[in-house]
């Protein structure tokens, strides 16, 4: 039996001067932003089936900004560490600056927590997907040419999970992200083995 929870996420995109900031509300899943990114993973309802899961943090990406003038064709890559610290490995691109990731917290009992001490996508039955079928890629996180990668990995504490961002990449591509809304889903599903 699997069970998913369905995240809504209401991206809020704007571009203020260079900085572009992005809001997400949702009864259960949220990720909100005046300017900054803030990924908010709201309480939701749990029941054995489900392994009890219940959100108890948020996700926040802080503030990007970026320069408009820079290539509209070339893709701005950037990456996230588990305790959410960004890097730029091959230059900053388009992202002027990025703010360090505060990972979400999540409550789940599963027989294995320790499956899941290494970070990934799918660990001990979990798992987060996001809007491509199968996979933990955010599509459309600030624009039509944007995605963003999450994952999930054991705190080893209790019954405590993260998930967080680990790469997120942007391309203006003669679309420069300005205000707008934009709903998409992050699902974490538990099926039991």
């Amino acid at each position: 039996m699997k069970t998913n929870k369905t995240f809504l996420i209401l991206l809020l995109a704007g571009v203020s001067y260079t900085a572009y900031n992005a809001t997400a509300v949702s009864e259960n899943f949220e990720i909100s932003t005046t300017i900054d990114h803030e990924i908010t993973l709201g309480n939701f309802k749990a029941a054995s089936a489900d392994a009890n899961l219940d959100v108890i943090g948020d996700i926040d990406l802080g503030t990007i900004i970026i320069n408009k003038d820079y290539d509209s064709s070339v893709t701005s890559n950037w990456k996230y560490n588990e305790s959410g610290q960004v890097s730029f490995p091959y230059g900053k691109g388009s992202i002027v600056s990025a703010d360090n990731a505060i990972a979400g917290i999540f409550n789940a009992n599963i027989p294995t927590p320790n499956d899941c001490n290494t970070a990934s996508a799918y660990c001990g039955g979990l798992s987060v997907t996001a809007n491509t079928p199968n996979s933990n890629r955010l599509e459309g996180m600030f624009n039509n040419y944007s995605n963003c990668e999450f994952y999930l990995k054991y705190t080893g504490s209790e019954n405590k999970y993260k998930v967080y961002p680990i790469s997120c990449s942007l391309c203006f591509c003669g679309n420069i992200p300005s205000n707008g809304t934009t709903n998409k889903t992050l699902t974490i599903s538990y099926t039991p083995s």
